[in-house]
């Protein structure tokens, strides 16, 4: 039988007596705290269960492994205040005691499974992680304003190499000849030089991003570039690819969202979330040990990382958000694919389609694509050139066109995706 006004109901806790408070049957949801034989009313319970104190019309009680296996019968209903009848402090009351149980719960599995495994973690570590809200670093590339996230992200790598191309007229060169392939190599190998030099948690070091993004820095950077010959006084680049997925998207109202998430490699650190199958990513490699780096492996201290969503703007008013995967490759992918677009006139899929080249260990990576004459022209300036081992990156955007009021999308062929509109 259904609980009433004066019976005593056993949770899995504590004990309570039903007050009398009566919900009419229609009323159901998802979670209750008592169940009730169709045809009569239901008494919710008051009471404090797990340190949470919880309200009579929260329905958040849970009853005995008995009563919930009577209501598997199809005999006893889950009926209770919906959230429609709560008011709103009531309802952000019990989101907070959700994600209070859900973090807390897998917090303690996690960290177990991580000790378990030998490492250092503690719960505070996972109680005091959060996400942060940030103002993105830009600059200005022939009328464009491009927008990347901030330092720990990379993504100030993609701006220095603009700034540096924005001095030579990359427009009147051959897309896919050597002078254009070479100046962006050499801008690259500066720029990912300063990535290495410079970049880390701003929380716990200072990177000189105003600096780095300044004209003079591009000027002097881009003395140093030779167009007839490669430079061979920078270290070497060790760069890294990732698993990675991207997402532009653009709804009628022109809002757009850059969207990237990682787990850095394949399956991140192999290890899983016991209780939610969750992947741990493996973002710590990237930490340097060297005592006197920005990048150096601290306590409470986020690495370098990669992931970069690109976000261009014009007059105030969102043109593409767009992003290229590939780890390391990512600021390299972005200024290919923004000067296809801006000093070549190529359109969205032609840009990402476009034949693609990277320095990588002490070599330049030319995509098949390339013509023979463009990897005979890298040669003669002294580049060391072979061919890549699987495609440079991959990407997306939505192309948004307010005088014609269209939205273009399009989808890099090395990866897995598709453009859609609706």
């Amino acid at each position: 039988m259904a609980p009433r006004h004066g019976d005593r109901v056993r949770t899995g806790l504590r004990q309570f007596v039903m007050p009398p408070v009566q919900i009419p049957l229609s009323r159901r949801c998802c979670r209750c705290a008592a169940g009730a034989v169709e045809g009569q009313n239901l008494a919710l319970a008051v009471g404090t269960v797990e340190d949470e104190t919880v309200a009579a019309d929260t329905c958040r009680l849970r009853l005995d492994d008995r009563l919930h296996r009577r209501r598997a019968d199809g005999c006893v209903h889950c009926i209770a205040a919906g959230p429609q009848h709560l008011d709103r402090r009531q309802r952000r009351q019990r989101v907070r005691c959700r994600r209070h149980r859900f973090r807390r719960t897998n917090r303690r599995a996690m960290v177990s499974r991580l000790r378990a495994l030998g490492g250092l973690h503690a719960l505070e570590d996972f109680a005091a992680t959060k996400g942060d809200y940030v103002r993105p670093v830009g600059t200005s590339y022939r009328g464009y304003d491009i927008h990347q996230m901030p330092p720990n992200n990379q993504g100030l790598t993609a701006l220095i190499m603009l700034n540096v191309l924005s001095g030579f007229s990359l427009g009147s060169l051959e897309p896919y000849g050597a002078e254009r392939f070479h100046l962006e190599i050499e801008a690259g190998r500066l720029a990912y030089q300063d990535r290495d030099n410079f970049i880390g948690d701003q929380n716990q070091v200072h990177v000189p991003v105003q600096q780095l993004l300044s004209r003079s820095h591009a000027d002097q950077l881009r003395a140093e570039i030779d167009p007839a010959r490669a430079m061979t006084h920078l270290p070497r680049l060790e760069l890294q690819p990732s698993d990675t997925v991207y997402i532009s998207v653009v709804d009628r109202d022109r809002n757009a969202v850059s969207f990237i998430n990682s787990t850095f490699g394949s399956f991140g650190s192999g290890v899983v979330g016991p209780r939610t199958g969750v992947v741990l990513q493996n973002r710590g490699s990237s930490f340097r040990l060297a005592a006197d780096h920005p990048n150096r492996i601290a306590p409470r201290k986020r690495p370098m990382h990669t992931i970069m969503p690109g976000m261009v703007t014009a007059k105030g008013r969102a043109v593409m958000p767009f992003g290229v995967m590939g780890g390391g490759y990512q600021p390299f992918g972005h200024v290919h694919l923004l000067t296809n677009m801006i000093d070549f006139g190529m359109d969205p899929q032609e840009a990402l389609d476009a034949p693609r080249v990277f320095y990588r260990q002490n070599a330049v990576e030319a995509e098949r694509g390339v013509p023979a004459e463009a990897i005979a022209g890298l040669r003669e300036r002294g580049h060391d050139v072979s061919a890549p081992t699987e495609p440079h990156g991959g990407g997306q955007l939505v192309l948004i066109d307010w005088d014609k009021g269209t939205l273009t999308g399009a989808s890099d062929p090395r990866k897995d995706g598709c453009a859609l509109g609706y």
